[in-house]
């Protein structure tokens, strides 16, 4: 018993929890921003229990989510870089499960009350992204673990589940069962995060010493300099080729996730005709296997570079056109024939799953160029990642004006294939895997 104890908790590192932690942390911060995609197929009807919407004003509670993202990107990225990502999420993250838990009783209050709820959600949603890389460049390197970073894509799995288990909530209970199951779950993890995640192992109160002494090896040529909150080298960024890469790919991601993501359950209830059970199941089948596909491209990532068979250059343009090429061509394929529920299905979740190997793609290279200012880079690139995810709900209400057919549903996966393919093509050609020279400014 007490060597199967000691094998345990030699497994169990303080890095692997922190993974663990993580991964849960990106599912609870994706549950409470799709709720509302899964909720509002039944929320808005005409039962006296919430407001009436029209079409563009349901597009508008949906995107003003993303809207919010925009505003704390930045900050939040570089509150990480100066002070540590472990308060600035934990805090955020309780705000925001409150906000969940109260957004039923807003609903059958206001209009404008609640686009004012779901924007100061969004706000307090956006910080989690921008904090991971600052994290990641203390617990690992430059040249960061794509298996870890992976964690992130927890988020894809979180909306599936949330697609599956809300629509039989909703079907059983109402649709704000749903909201209080997300809020009070997210509330749970937050205790678990302030208890077990530190920002770097020095800072660790539980690491083994051995786990310290490894880690501190592992980094001990990629140390990370701190600077002081409002020392950023604006010039060096907004006049870098590969930092405007890796923003035009994460605009395509984005873009790509809120079409999946927020669109697809209307599309099914809508065009597909299905009721909301069968709405939950079939939007929740994509998102649920694009994380543990993401995992197997973490991995391969990650063996592709330690084995010396492709250069890192090599290996993020590979995983890159993975994660936006073949997304593309499977929206495509569903802008013709999507009338289908098969094509549908074999599409979305193709678009889906493959879109999982951005992790081994231009997401590490934030840590690559700017491994010091890791936490405001990632802002600037996810704050014009957010305005792709609301510009998104924007066209696509433009786009529907006249009904959800197919015939108007259409040119939204045309959009959506046509941006992929943009965003990859600027990647490929101004990415780089080198601190850039203002990153020791």
């Amino acid at each position: 018993m007490v060597n199967l104890s000691n094998l345990l908790l030699s497994e169990l590192t303080c890095r692997k929890i922190l993974y663990v932690v993580l991964a849960f942390g990106f599912m609870t911060h994706s549950m409470i921003s799709s709720a509302f995609s899964i909720a509002i197929v039944a929320m808005f009807e005409e039962d006296g229990t919430s407001i009436n919407l029209n079409v563009d004003e349901k597009h508008e509670v949906l995107g003003i989510f993303f809207l919010g993202y925009v505003i704390t990107k930045i900050p939040s990225g570089r509150l990480a870089d100066t002070f540590g990502a472990r308060k600035v999420v934990g805090f955020s993250t309780i705000l925001a499960a409150l906000l969940t838990l109260a957004t039923p009783f807003i609903v059958q209050w206001d209009y404008y009350a609640l686009l004012g709820t779901r924007l100061m959600t969004g706000v307090l949603e956006g910080c989690i992204f921008p904090c991971l890389l600052p994290i990641t460049a203390n617990w690992y390197s430059t040249t960061p673990s794509s298996k870890f970073l992976s964690s992130m894509e927890a988020s894809a799995f979180g909306v599936g589940f949330t697609f599956l288990i809300g629509g039989y909530l909703i079907d059983v209970c109402g649709w704000a069962s749903i909201f209080y199951f997300v809020g009070s779950v997210t509330l749970m993890w937050v205790g678990v995060w302030f208890y077990l995640v530190y920002d770097s192992p020095n800072e660790h109160p539980r690491i083994t010493p051995d786990e310290r002494i490894q880690i501190g090896r592992e980094i001990a040529n990629f140390e990370i300099k701190k600077y002081s909150l409002f020392e950023i080298p604006w010039k060096g960024i907004l006049t870098s080729g590969p930092v405007w890469a890796i923003v035009i790919a994460q605009v395509a991601n984005f873009y790509l996730y809120a079409i999946l993501t927020n669109e697809v359950p209307t599309y099914l209830s809508e065009v597909l005709q299905y009721d909301i059970t069968e709405v939950g199941l079939f939007a929740s089948l994509p998102p649920l296997g694009k994380y543990f596909v993401t995992i197997l491209f973490g991995n391969l990532a990650d063996y592709s570079l330690s084995s010396g068979k492709l250069s890192v250059g090599a290996t993020r343009k590979i995983f890159e056109a993975l994660g936006l090429l073949v997304p593309a061509g499977c929206l495509a394929i569903q802008a013709i024939f999507g009338h289908s529920l098969a094509v549908s299905l074999l599409t979305l979740m193709s678009a889906k799953l493959f879109n999982g190997a951005i992790v081994g793609g231009h997401f590490p290279s934030i840590v690559e160029v700017a491994p010091n200012f890791s936490g405001f880079v990632s802002g600037w690139v996810f704050t014009f990642g957010a305005i792709a995810a609301y510009s998104s709900a924007k066209i696509t209400a433009l786009l529907l004006q006249n009904g959800h057919t197919f015939d108007e549903w259409k040119y939204t996966f045309w959009i959506t294939a046509g941006i992929c393919l943009i965003g990859f093509g600027f990647y490929s050609i101004f990415c780089s895997t080198k601190p850039a020279k203002w990153n020791s400014c």
